[in-house]
């Protein structure tokens, strides 16, 4: 019996919990020991009956070893916590997950990671700032993390790989389970583009609640800093900011309007402490303080500082579209809402509504 083949019956059995398999291995600390000793935890009820009987089952059948190859077979890779694949990152943080299904690459461990999490029904000020920082994060070398979401995870996710840099997607589902179903082109994508797409659950796991706000502690713990870009007061958003609290990671929040409900949860961190995202400048500079930055093939700053200043002349107290602004500007659309979202982040412009904007 393999050591690969006997976390894989541990943690690959249907009804044996994450808090099944810390129990057990407190008690008999190797995956070895209980499969040896698996009628005692049954007999002792150690854990759940029905996980106890489960692998009981298993052990019999020896149906995991076919289980496990059937998963090799789709490209499919099972890392356990005793495996030399097994992230770094991950090993020292709370509630460790003990195995991992991964279909492409995972981060690499000697490339910066930034985690990027937000609403699913974001506004188009968290959209075009989400889509600003991850591109410019992406194009410098860093790697971008979410939870495919839709919203600020899936807009993240893109402008990485339009970016030509490299995302990675934890799901709170089976790695072979496309939650949101719209997705599954981005899902391929993230594969294709050097990325990858990781799970602690078993295939055909269903995307339950529960596992949401649990699977964030991965897309922190895979991360050196948390970026939020827009979060209710009370959403499952913040449970990333929490786990990233416990693990001991920078999180930077996007600061929006009071009025507003999606900047809430975003204001409240800031005011607790988070760093603020106001450019992404700033955080790269923070990220390669005293490295060779990536060249990236973006605009420099100083570029950069005559579009913004050439956008900022056809703003006016009267708001002006996107498009407007766009044309009159001789920029493209993207680049235009690109340098808007600066602007506004510096409170120099503000969207009045959707894709409107007028000068501050």
């Amino acid at each position: 019996m393999t050591e690969e083949e006997l976390w894989f019956w541990l943690c690959g059995t249907r009804g044996v919990y994450q808090r099944d398999i810390k129990k057990l291995l407190s008690i008999f600390g190797y995956a070895q020991n209980i499969f040896d000793n698996i009628a005692a935890v049954h007999r002792e009820e150690l854990i759940a009956e029905e996980g106890a009987v489960a692998l009981i089952n298993e052990k019999k059948s020896q149906s995991f070893k076919r289980r496990l190859e059937e998963i090799k077979d789709k490209g499919i890779r099972f890392i356990s916590y005793a495996s030399s694949e097994y992230p770094e990152r991950l090993k020292t943080i709370p509630d460790v997950p003990y195995c991992l299904y991964v279909k492409g690459q995972l981060p690499r461990e000697d490339k910066p990671a930034c985690s990027i999490v937000g609403a699913r029904a974001c506004s188009a000020y968290g959209k075009k700032a989400t889509q600003m920082f991850s591109s410019a994060l992406a194009g410098c070398g860093v790697q971008i993390i979410s939870g495919m979401a839709a919203g600020i995870d899936k807009i993240a996710a893109e402008a990485a790989i339009d970016a030509k840099g490299v995302t990675f997607a934890v799901l709170g589902s089976g790695i072979d389970v496309i939650y949101p179903k719209e997705n599954i082109e981005l899902y391929y994508e993230i594969v294709n583009t050097g990325g990858g797409i990781i799970s602690e659950y078993p295939l055909g796991t269903k995307p339950i609640p529960w596992q949401f706000p649990h699977r964030n502690r991965i897309i922190s713990g895979l991360s050196d800093r948390l970026l939020i870009m827009e979060a209710r007061k009370r959403s499952g958003t913040l449970s990333t900011a929490r786990h990233a609290l416990d693990q001991g990671k920078d999180i930077y929040a996007l600061p929006g309007r009071i009025t507003d409900p999606l900047s809430e949860g975003c204001n409240a961190l800031i005011s607790d402490g988070a760093g603020i995202l106001t450019r992404p400048e700033y955080i790269i500079e923070e990220i390669f303080s005293g490295k060779s930055l990536p060249n990236s093939g973006n605009t420099s700053e100083d570029e950069f500082e005559i579009t913004e200043n050439s956008i900022y002349r056809y703003l006016s107290w009267e708001p002006k579209s996107v498009d407007e602004i766009a044309a009159q500007a001789g920029l493209k659309i993207d680049e235009a809402a690109a340098q808007l979202i600066r602007l506004e982040l510096d409170g120099l412009a503000e969207e009045v509504s959707r894709d409107f904007y007028v000068r501050k």
